[in-house]
């Protein structure tokens, strides 16, 4: 059986958006079908969302990378961007007639957007003119605290799977990786995703629940509860290789009593 790393990095990070964009979209009743994604990036990770979301019947009205930005209402044919930049590296001149501001794609019309290029991409100046519902965090810290601060504001508004779940399924299967290679017991695809798919659901479970009990924002609870397991390993130390990862990948960490994981009704 293959030995080497257990899984594509780029597809277990959009693993973790796609499933935390599914959530949310089931919550706020948005078919995949006929609903519109922009995607900010076009590199491993942002292209890989961009292909899987068009997979699911999502339109893709906007892309872009750090030469261009390119919007149309009518969506793209996603393997369009992804040959041109094949043949000349970027996205320049992808597309001229549909040709906008990079500042000005993040705002405009769209049920999902996916910052998945850098950080601070959604600041302050622009926080309070997003039109998207789910904001799903590709990059590491795509948002700024200024910029947060406003959108909890539109807590009602925008749904925001934050950037520590959102981003995670590259660090979960790292960590199956490190168990497996301790243990030499080699997983196929379909067991890497198996485990990655429940630990991302527990995770994001345990989030919302926490996020209603105690009023907060997904992303401050997801902190807190960062905080309370990093509290109670440091009380009850296990082995050397600890953090995020290990406690989004263990049922016992990553589900709280009574925090029941979702169901998928997309297809896996």
């Amino acid at each position: 059986m293959y030995s080497g790393p257990v899984f594509d990095m780029a597809k277990t990070q959009f693993h973790g958006i796609a499933d935390h964009l599914e959530i949310p979209m089931d919550l706020l009743g948005i078919e995949p079908a006929g609903s519109t994604a922009i995607v900010q990036g076009f590199g491993n990770v942002g292209s890989v969302a961009a292909f899987e979301l068009a997979g699911h019947g999502v339109k893709i009205v906007g892309v872009s990378d750090h030469t261009g930005a390119y919007a149309d209402p009518r969506g793209f044919d996603i393997t369009g961007p992804k040959a041109f930049i094949e043949t000349h590296g970027t996205l320049a001149g992808f597309c001229k007639k549909a040709e906008v501001d990079p500042e000005e794609m993040l705002t405009l019309p769209c049920d999902v957007l996916v910052p998945a290029a850098m950080e601070r991409a959604i600041t302050a100046e622009n926080a309070g003119r997003i039109q998207c519902r789910v904001l799903a965090e590709g990059a590491n810290g795509p948002t700024t605290p200024e910029a947060d601060a406003i959108i909890a504001g539109r807590n009602r508004d925008i749904f925001v799977p934050p950037d520590i779940l959102c981003n995670a399924g590259g660090v979960i299967v790292s960590y199956f990786e490190w168990v497996r290679d301790l243990q030499q017991y080699f997983w196929d695809e379909t067991e890497v995703n198996s485990g990655l798919y429940s630990a991302l659901d527990r995770s994001l479970a345990q989030v919302l629940a926490r996020a209603k009990a105690e009023g907060l924002s997904n992303r401050n609870a997801a902190l807190a509860i960062g905080i309370d397991q990093r509290a109670r390993r440091r009380r009850h130390p296990g082995p050397t290789k600890t953090g995020m990862a290990r406690a989004l990948a263990q049922p016992e960490m990553a589900a709280g009593p009574g925090v029941a994981p979702f169901q998928s009704r997309w297809d896996r």
